[in-house]
């Protein structure tokens, strides 16, 4: 469910009463968009985003309204199912100084990232097979990726596209 969400974060409750009452309380401050969704479950809750982005207003609402008695566990990245598992498609924007760029470029290289474009000032320099969807910025402005989205296999009363 949800695979165009492919980061994860459980909220607990760290005081002794259920989980589920927890969560299903947590549901009400909270408010759902296209980049995020919850879900109330026996574990606590479960909130489910495309990027780290979309979840930090919902952690500071969790925050304001529990304090202390919420417990807020790292993001995780999800596997799509399937045989094999897969890895979620995800785009980022990286904005570097001029002398880490190299280094940057390599550390994105090593995690098997596709660099689509590099701006400089305002240059942007195109890779090959970065495809036409990807413009180049106007000057002084970062670049913007397109966001590759997988189209699950499911059934129509499951599909979330």
């Amino acid at each position: 469910m949800y695979y165009q969400l492919p980061l994860e974060r459980l909220a607990r409750h760290r005081g002794s009463r259920p989980q589920l009452d927890f969560a299903r309380e947590a549901l009400l401050a909270l408010h759902e968009s296209d980049d995020a969704r919850f879900e109330a479950t026996e574990r606590g809750l479960e909130m489910y985003a495309a990027h780290e982005e979309a979840l930090a207003q919902p952690v500071a609402v969790l925050h304001d309204r529990f304090g202390d008695l919420v417990d807020i566990r790292p993001p995780r990245v999800r596997c799509l199912p399937g045989h094999p598992l897969q890895q979620p498609v995800m785009a980022l924007r990286v904005i570097v100084r001029r002398e880490h760029a190299l280094a940057a470029a390599h550390e994105l290289r090593a995690r098997n990232a596709r660099i689509e474009e590099e701006c400089q000032r305002g240059r942007t320099r195109h890779h090959p097979g970065a495809g036409a969807a990807a413009r180049p910025p106007r000057p002084g402005r970062a670049a913007r990726f397109p966001l590759p989205r997988h189209r699950p296999a499911c059934d129509a009363a499951e599909s979330l596209w």
